[in-house]
């Protein structure tokens, strides 16, 4: 088998892809219940602005004496978890409860869960604020947290850069986080393990991720198979963009893998390492986006891979093309569900790469 070939590179590249698609949906959903990151997979980020150092401290004795009133309170209500950052005496602390907190409305309301938000404000009339609180930049409880049967420490996250203004000069400082943390032992031994404050956070139930898994398990998985790359990274805008943006280009194959949806694959970067094969995440239709490139291309989807080869001809007979077109509406219109209309609607919009690209032969 010729090494330069689309199929060569196919039967390198495919087996990588397989085994990312099925390790990346174990660890989400691992992450989503269980609220942690593969730490293998935290070595290889390379997001400084999420690299935190914690360290874990006992608590003043004054600041022990301190926390049985705001424990009592807890207790009281049947608070299971509280969480805020009260950076500079401002901000809000937020609490949920088993059951409703006097006649206060609840600001989110789930099965078994009452979410209430407290202003400072409001805080600072009660008497453990003066005496705890407000010494601390925020407050985070584990979720196994229980008031009845506390264990509360210092956390020190110490790490990121962050941008201060001072009258017309812009300062970067390390930023350093003294927290109070309500845990159990468990929680306090991963805390200190941790190297990211910000790749997990939990919604209601369960845990939503932030990290850039594409990036991370495919860089995880190409060491692991001995396979050469270099990778390069661009930051966009943090707004919309949350992560580096990560490119892997495998130079002895001369693939080129982005598995980011957004942003779009930069035309300068193409021209420059010219390769033979680029790996694309998103769906069927996602190929005619990449046509300009003329090379080879792979689409990674959850329903599996679309491969298209350049240098295969294009079906010129319109005959053809409206026979082809019929066939798959009938294929995919007999798979959807929904009434006649709903299917046809969805058989199109499966079929639309298809009927963009002509019927060209070289979608395999």
């Amino acid at each position: 088998m010729e090494t330069d070939s689309l199929s060569y590179r196919l039967q390198v590249i495919q087996p990588v892809l397989l085994r990312f698609l099925n390790e990346k949906k174990e660890i989400e959903e691992s992450a989503k219940r269980d609220g942690k990151i593969p730490e293998e997979l935290c070595k290889l980020c390379s997001d400084s602005s999420r690299l935190v150092k914690t360290t874990i401290h006992p608590l003043k004795d004054e600041e022990v004496a301190s926390l049985s009133s705001f424990l009592k309170w807890m207790e009281e209500n049947k608070i299971t978890s509280v969480k805020g950052l009260i950076y500079s005496g401002t901000g809000s602390i937020e609490v949920e409860a088993k059951e409703p907190i006097g006649k206060r409305k609840p600001t989110v309301l789930e099965k078994g869960a009452y979410h209430y938000s407290y202003p400072l404000s409001e805080l600072k009339k009660r008497p453990f604020y003066s005496s705890l609180i407000s010494k601390f930049d925020g407050v985070e409880s584990c979720p196994h947290f229980d008031p009845s049967h506390p264990r509360v420490v210092r956390l020190f996250q110490q790490g990121g850069m962050v941008r201060l203004f001072q009258e017309e000069n812009v300062i970067q400082k390390e930023r350093v986080a003294n927290l109070l943390f309500f845990c159990c032992d468990q929680c306090v031994q991963e805390k200190e393990k941790l190297a990211c404050d910000r790749g997990i956070t939990k919604q209601g139930f369960i845990y939503s991720v932030n990290c850039d898994l594409n990036g991370l398990v495919l860089e995880k998985i190409l060491k692991e198979e001995n396979i050469e790359y270099e990778k390069g990274e661009r930051r966009e805008s943090l707004l919309f963009f949350p992560h580096e943006d990560p490119i892997f280009f495998l130079r002895k194959l001369e693939v080129l893998i982005k598995l980011s949806v957004f942003p779009k694959l930069d035309e300068t970067i193409v021209s420059v390492l010219k390769p033979k094969l680029i790996v694309y995440s998103g769906k069927k239709a996602t190929v005619v986006e990449l046509l300009a490139f003329n090379t080879d291309v792979l689409i990674v989807s959850d329903e599996g891979f679309y491969i298209y080869d350049h240098t295969k001809t294009v079906e010129e007979s319109f005959d053809a093309m409206i026979n082809h077109i019929v066939d798959k509406l009938e294929e995919y219109a007999e798979k959807a569900r929904g009434n006649d209309h709903d299917r046809l609607i969805m058989a199109f919009e499966k079929d639309r790469a298809g009927a963009w690209l002509c019927l060209s032969k070289r979608m395999l």
